[in-house]
């Protein structure tokens, strides 16, 4: 065991980040580091799969990587977990997913990004789990923390758990987005995507709560004189023919690096989703001054508010309506732009990092 004996002493599972910065392992990295820094007399342990926080614990002395092998959603983390933590002997075990390993006997936060598998099952044991591993898991903790009130709200009406013990915790936004992406790199980043000038954007995955689909039929219904840059991996159950429609270039995936670019250079963001616990490309587009389209649902309305344009997410018709509105109206876009950089800087990891701790703390009284 590393560390300051006599600091307090926090593990968090950090098993679902191993380089690759998708959202929950953006969350986890990012209120991890920001934690560290705030809390230097605090000792944060982290549990990490192939040395994935080595250089964040180059960087911040009070983290110390502890390797472990079992993945999440796996028999073996029920057995190889519990016995780490009580090895490392923590004041507190903090699960950011909810992958919770039973066995855990110290005090205990959970965060619960969002209720997608119970909502959308894609397996016939993912409700299963919800009621017999998550639910107990909540009751045993000190505190459960949500991206958003539609979550909080989720959990009370589908798990039961008491409102009291839930906190709300805004993400944060990577400040590089908000910093102006020379002309150049735009040009270069279309050219290496084959993308015209003045494209949409949609970052989504291949899972049906996404709602692909009815973006592709919205497009297809407006038909805009611009490219769809769809970022969408393993796109195969998608309808080929909608796929290969008008201007539509979908691309598996985008380096990190290029995110500031890829934000910057589209004209407009859309998020088609059915559900989202958060909705992190609508804060970041925002940030990067990208007007938001997104839909009626879940938590988006919360993230996105009077500062973007929200539609029916059944209804493609609803979305082409607002897409044919929005491309064609400048300063319509120029006025959400400004308004989203707004609203967006009250996005950051400093604060998120706060509420963890302030969780942290009432969770040890």
């Amino acid at each position: 065991m590393g560390g300051n004996q006599g600091a307090v002493r926090i593990l968090v599972d950090g098993r679902m980040f191993r380089g690759r910065m998708h959202g929950l392992a953006r969350y986890v990295f990012a209120t991890l580091q920001a934690m560290a820094s705030a809390a230097s007399d605090w000792h944060f342990g982290v549990l990490e799969r192939e040395g994935a926080f080595a250089d964040l614990a180059a960087e911040l002395p009070n983290i110390e990587p502890i390797p472990v092998q079992a993945d999440p959603f796996t028999w073996a983390e029920h057995l190889e977990i519990p016995r780490r933590v009580a090895e490392w002997n923590p004041a507190l075990f903090h699960a950011p997913t909810i992958a919770v390993p039973s066995g855990v006997r110290c005090r205990m936060v959970v965060t619960v990004p969002d209720l997608t598998p119970f909502h959308f099952p894609r397996r016939g044991w993912e409700r299963l789990y919800f009621r017999w591993v998550l639910a107990p898991a909540l009751r045993r903790a000190r505190g459960v923390l949500v991206y958003s009130q539609h979550t909080a709200g989720d959990l009370v009406e589908n798990l039961g758990v008491f409102r009291e013990k839930i906190t709300v915790t805004g993400l944060g936004v990577d400040p590089a987005l908000a910093r102006a992406v020379a002309p150049a790199a735009l040009v270069d980043l279309r050219k290496r995507l084959g993308l015209e000038e003045g494209y949409v954007l949609c970052l989504a995955n291949p899972k049906p709560h996404k709602n692909v689909e009815v973006l592709l039929k919205a497009w297809d219904k407006a038909r805009p004189q611009v490219d769809l840059a769809l970022v969408c991996p393993r796109a195969g159950w998608l309808d080929e023919a909608l796929l290969s429609a008008h201007r539509v270039h979908r691309l598996d995936h985008v380096a990190e690096e290029d995110l500031p670019a890829l934000y910057q250079g589209a004209c407009l963001l859309v998020i088609p989703s059915l559900y989202e616990g958060f909705g992190l490309p609508a804060a970041e587009a925002m940030s990067a001054g990208t007007p938001v389209i997104a839909a009626r649902a879940a938590s988006l309305p919360e993230v996105v508010g009077q500062d973007g344009w929200l539609f029916d997410p059944r209804d493609p018709g609803d979305l082409a309506w607002a897409l044919a509105n929005l491309l064609h109206d400048p300063e319509r876009r120029a006025e959400l732009s400004s308004r989203g950089r707004a609203r967006a800087a009250r996005w950051t990891w400093e604060d998120a990092a706060q509420t963890h701790l302030r969780v942290y703390r009432e969770a040890l009284r």
